[in-house]
């Protein structure tokens, strides 16, 4: 049995290791709830279990790690280094952390005064994250400390990922450049503690498959810059290296697997690595409208992140008739509909309504979870937000990229 404790990337990597072997997912979300060792509070338990609530609460376990631990018995316990979430609380008299979406705040007001009446509000310091990981990792390994422990790295902000690359872990662009250092030193100064450089995996795949940058990280960020040139307004773009295919998580699944079997992983090699990053080239050539329709008709999130992201490519295009013509292929999943928010940071057409007003009626439809409803229904308003916002301050399609 692997124990595998992370957020959406770890996910990715239990569903590919389950084609192996036995998988106990965790899916934390902060380094302090991580290193947290007791059982579910009765009065938490009871007071979610009778709002109805105990399935919207982020899985209580994944709160309360250390007893479904102890009781899968991992053979193997894998991590990564995940993002944190800022909405956390701390309970004024036992003092246990606890995180709750904010769409289930909004939507319970017994839920909003439970917590305003037992529990103040935290916000751990961004920079201080390194440290509360490694005391995290110190915990698991004191409490079971006979199980190898493995520590994924996340990918590095190499320049082959294109300006400014972004990932959900806040401090990971200050973080990322000696990380493997720091983590290497930890895992040398616990018992069978472990590495594996996301890095080596990554380049490995591209330089043995042929794959594409573009392919495995097909999401991105648009920003505005504040800088206009003959009237138009410069845009930029930031590659999001979070969310990543999954056929690269197979590879990743690999390696962890071939070390759950032999107990054995190289030492990475940082310098050879930062070198090869230095020669790859991250590809700019564009897609074309056929094969964007084709990539939107498929109905996989990544193929479609592909053809959203040659639309901004293209910002001075109106490509509304195409979203409307697949709107029954978007899937309800957080990084494409991120995707789709980005995009509309230039709509302004009258004709993307139409689709926002198609895609409100498929989540009445299709998620019977009020909270999931919410938070789908949140980013369908912001992008209604950016098209009202858009028409009167770019009444032309007036864009170009900068860089």
């Amino acid at each position: 049995m692997i124990c595998v404790i992370g957020n959406c990337q770890m996910a990715s990597l239990s569903d590919a290791l389950r084609e192996q072997t036995s998988v106990f997912f965790l899916n934390t979300v902060s380094t302090l709830t991580f290193g947290a060792t007791g059982d579910i509070p009765k009065e938490l338990y009871e007071k979610l279990q009778g709002q109805g609530l105990l399935n919207v609460i982020h899985q209580l376990q994944n709160q309360f790690p250390i007893p479904g631990m102890r009781d899968c018995k991992p053979d193997l316990i894998v991590v990564n280094l995940y993002h944190e979430f800022d909405n956390l609380f701390q309970h004024n008299t036992d003092g246990y952390p606890l995180y709750v979406q904010p769409d289930l705040i909004d939507y319970s007001d017994v839920i909003g005064e439970y917590l305003d009446t037992c529990f103040h509000k935290i916000v751990p310091s961004m920079k201080g994250y390194m440290n509360r990981f490694m005391q995290a990792i110190e915990v698991i390994r004191s409490l079971f400390f006979e199980v190898p422990i493995l520590i994924i790295k996340r990918l590095s902000h190499f320049k082959a990922f294109g300006p400014s690359p972004i990932s959900c872990l806040a401090s990971w662009e200050d973080d990322w450049n000696g990380s493997l250092d720091s983590l290497i030193s930890l895992a040398e100064s616990l018992h069978d503690c472990h590495t594996l450089d996301m890095d080596e995996v990554f380049l490995k795949q591209l330089q043995n498959t042929g794959e594409s940058i573009d392919r495995l990280c097909p999401y991105q960020y648009l920003n505005f810059s504040g800088i206009t040139k003959n009237g138009m307004s410069a845009i930029h773009f930031q590659r999001d290296v979070e969310h990543i295919h999954n056929d690269f998580w197979k590879e990743v699944a690999r390696e962890v697997f071939n070390f759950y079997n032999t107990k054995y992983i190289d030492d990475p090699d940082v310098k050879k690595t930062q070198k090869m990053y230095s020669q790859e080239q991250l590809s700019t050539s564009g897609i074309s409208d056929s094969e964007c329709d084709s990539f939107l008709s498929s109905g996989d999130s990544f193929t479609m992140a592909r053809a959203l992201r040659q639309f901004m490519y293209n910002p001075n295009k109106d490509y509304s008739d195409m979203l409307i013509k697949y709107s029954d292929k978007f899937v309800f999943e957080g990084a494409i509909f991120q995707q789709l928010y980005q995009y509309s940071k230039i709509l302004k057409e009258n004709r993307i309504l139409d689709w926002l007003e198609v895609m409100e009626q498929r989540i009445k439809k299709e998620l019977q979870d009020p909270v999931t409803s919410l938070f789908f229904t949140r980013y369908l308003r912001g992008m209604e937000e950016h098209v009202q916002q858009n028409k009167k301050m770019f009444p032309d399609r007036t864009f170009y990229i900068e860089g």
